[in-house]
């Protein structure tokens, strides 16, 4: 038996010579002296293949690079490198990823995107393997013979097939007829050829065999045996024929390499003759085979061996084998085409049953793509024939939506997909809500629609998401149902929104809030929370920002504060509209306007921190002393600037200024204020002095009250009453022999007008 199958070139500047030949053209060489690599070819890159690791003769050692040649362009592109470089593996394609398996007798597996130019991991390989053949279809690959290393005498029947969907390996029950290993392998559609190869009696006679496995049907054939046993060859598949190109002949060692070129016609594949053509490569190669169309319209070629070199040969009125085929029930419009970024095209996909069979037929459209994402998209179609009669197609419109209380409209297209004229008889069941239908179907051709409507009323006590469902049926006049449709009606959401009073108005006094207190009502169906926004308010005016949840039909309380501006008087007024909107639905908006004036108040505020009466003490301006739009406010405890009279003891202290509307204090007031003070204090009886500052001194209110602008009204032993018209200090003292007492103080109001 054979060792390791590591050949034994010439270094690369001996260069044997290359034999003219008018038929074997040169396309770009491989950049790597590469042999034994894994092969592959998609059908959605029909003018492209792959050269995937296998043994570099430049560098005597297994490359890790995968390469992939472009026809059209006649140019290599390096890619991803192979995560483990080996000899031999075997390859294949199948939508858009390659399954590189073995090699170097390893059970590893490599996936390899070809859109994202990424490799991943596939679970091992039930075996390990060198020189498999490989083949995809139908959502498996297919990994067929082999050796379990570099000896031939190896080699095995095995068939093993990978699950794409479930990433999962098995056995298949039907072994290959002739194991072998490093053969000629070329797939065209479901049928995977695999020709020749070595064996246990390799060198000295390699295999002969052509099997054929049914990738549709997991069964082998045995076809046209080789003249002669090859191994370690090209092998290339067109719509017409197979070609077997190189390789390893008998006898001698591994390396006994050839240069001819053996045709067979695909249809002779039982009985017919493998014919040597006149025009051999131009030197012996061991290689792999592709076919592409992008050169001359169909070419064969033969890539490998030393220096790279990539051979094609014409072959005229030859075609590519290919996987896909014309199905003549089927075509797509158009048949290509561009979708510009973020759009989207409509693909009609038109089906011809009339000639089909009655059953099920399939097909599967493959559309490949130039998205740097995906490289190709699938798309099953299935038709089922049937048999001629009456047959009707129903689609209901989508499920619908209702608020309680409303009448929702479906509608359901009815075709006559039958080839004889029927006029169906509409039918409903299954519903609880009240249902009506509108329409009647009237006959129908044979491809004839009609469109029929359905109205269903939405109880009003109906909770939100109630469902009812409805089946029409359509039936023959012998009741046979001939199609049926399914419509659902929900109980929607209905959002409403009450707010009341939805105008309000009152009068307050500068400086202090007034409050409203609003009520919002949900008239809705369903809980739900409100948003608050005031609006078109001048004087400072708040509000919750929301209130709720509130359940439907309840109301929830909002209240709101408008500050009354210290500085306006008289009949000054703010309107504030006050707007409540769903959350449930924003178009659902109520809405009330406050309107806030200003009292016509006369009345002392007790001063924060005190009261202005003082046990056996009072003071009192009446009504009538002001105007009816003032407000009397205390003024903050003031010490007087100037030293008192030595021969008065004071007892009280305040201020009794008047403050315009503005703000602006008056030096002397128009309007006189009359002011009582009221008093038990027994020691005031008869005593009591009001001392009045005038703006440099204290002066004795009744002694000189006329040359400062008041009147002393009335005195009496427990009160004393002045009318003022100007602003001022004011003591109230007792009058005593000496010495100075601390100032007891009062407040006297501030009037502002």
């Amino acid at each position: 038996g054979a060792s390791r199958c590591v050949l034994s070139h010439s270094p690369r500047n001996a260069t044997p010579d290359i034999a003219q030949s008018t038929a074997w053209f040169n396309g770009a060489t491989i950049p790597s002296d590469v042999i034994r690599y894994g092969a592959a070819q998609c059908p959605e890159q029909p003018d492209s293949f792959y050269v995937i690791s296998g043994y570099d003769l430049y560098f005597y050692q297994v490359s890790a690079v995968t390469w992939r040649y472009d026809a059209l362009t006649n140019t290599w592109n390096e890619l991803a490198p192979f995560p483990v470089a080996v000899e031999s593996p075997a390859a294949t394609c199948y939508q858009g990823h390659l399954y590189v398996m073995g090699g170097d007798g390893t059970n590893q597996f490599f996936i390899y995107n070809i859109a994202t130019d990424t490799w991943s991991s596939g679970p091992p390989l039930p075996r390990g393997v060198f020189g498999a053949a490989a083949g995809a279809w139908n959502g498996k690959i297919y990994l067929a013979g082999g050796s379990s290393n570099f000896d031939p005498e190896n080699v095995t029947h095995q068939v093993d097939i990978y699950d794409i969907a479930s990433a999962t390996w098995s056995t298949a029950p039907n072994t290959m007829p002739v194991a072998t290993g490093l053969a000629g392998v070329a797939q065209a559609g479901p049928e995977l050829y695999i020709v020749g190869g070595f064996s246990t009696n390799s060198p000295e006679r390699n295999v002969r065999a052509m099997q054929r496995l049914n990738m549709e049907t997991g069964t082998w054939q045995q076809g046209a045996a080789l003249p002669a046993g090859r191994g370690d060859f090209a092998l290339a598949a067109t719509d017409t024929a197979l070609y077997a190109i190189g390789g390893d002949t008998d006898g001698g060692s591994f390396f006994d390499l050839s240069d001819n070129v053996l045709r067979l016609e695909r249809t002779q594949f039982a009985s017919g003759t493998w014919a040597e053509l006149p025009e051999p490569l131009p030197i012996r190669v061991q290689s792999k085979g592709f076919c592409t169309s992008a050169v001359t319209g169909g070419e064969i070629w033969s890539t490998g061996s030393w220096r790279g070199h990539n051979f094609f040969r014409s072959l005229s009125g030859e075609r590519c084998a290919s996987p896909y085929s014309d199905v003549p029930w089927l075509s797509t419009t158009p048949d290509a085409g561009t979708v510009a970024a973020d759009r989207s095209r409509t693909l009609t996909v038109q089906v011809d049953a009339g000639n089909l069979d009655v059953g099920t037929h399939t097909a599967t459209l493959v559309l490949p793509v130039s998205d740097g994402g995906v490289t190709q998209l699938v798309l099953p179609v299935t038709v089922e024939v049937l048999a001629g009669h009456t047959a009707l197609q129903m689609s209901a419109g989508a499920e619908q939506t209702a608020v309680p209380g409303s009448i929702s409209i479906h509608t359901i297209l009815i075709t006559n997909i039958g080839d004889t004229t029927v006029t169906p008889i509409l039918s409903m069941q299954g519903n609880t809500w009240k249902t009506s239908l509108l329409d009647n179907a009237g006959t129908l051709a044979p491809g004839q629609s009609t469109v029929v409507e359905v109205a269903v009323q939405v109880p009003a006590d109906a909770l939100v998401g109630a469902r009812d469902t409805v089946q029409i049926v359509a039936a023959n006049r012998d009741g046979a149902t001939l199609a049926n449709a399914s419509l659902t009606t929900t109980a929607g959401a209905f959002y409403g929104i009450l707010v009341g009073p939805s105008a309000a108005s009152t009068r307050g006094t500068p400086g202090l809030s007034v409050a409203y207190t609003l009520e919002v009502y949900n008239t809705g169906t369903t809980p739900d929370t409100f948003t608050v926004q005031v609006s078109n308010a001048t004087w400072t005016t708040t509000a919750p920002a929301q209130v709720g949840p509130v359940a439907p039909g309840g109301r929830a309380s909002v209240e709101v504060v408008v500050l009354i501006p210290l500085t306006v008087h008289g009949t000054a007024t703010d309107a504030a509209e006050v707007r409540v909107t769903s959350q449930g639905d924003p178009t659902q908006q109520s809405s009330a306007i406050l309107t806030t004036g200003v009292a016509h108040v006369s009345q002392l505020i007790t001063p924060a921190g005190g009261t202005l009466a003082a046990p056996g003490f009072e003071v009192v301006v009446p009504s009538n002393g002001v105007s009816g739009d003032t407000m009397l406010l205390y003024t903050p405890l003031i010490t007087p600037t100037v030293n008192l009279p030595t021969v008065y003891s004071f007892e009280r202290a305040f201020v009794f200024e008047a403050i315009l509307a503005g703000g602006v204090a008056l030096a002397d007031v128009t309007q006189p204020y009359e002011m009582t003070i009221s008093y038990d204090d027994p020691t005031l009886a008869d005593n009591a002095v009001l001392l009045i500052w005038d703006g440099q001194a204290w002066v004795d209110a009744v002694m000189a009250c006329a040359d400062i602008g008041c009147t002393v009204v009335e005195r009496t032993s427990t009160s004393l009453t002045v009318r003022a018209l100007q602003s001022g200090e004011f003591i109230l003292a007792r009058q005593s022999g000496g010495g100075v007492s601390q100032v007891n103080r009062v407040y006297m109001p501030r009037v502002v007008r």
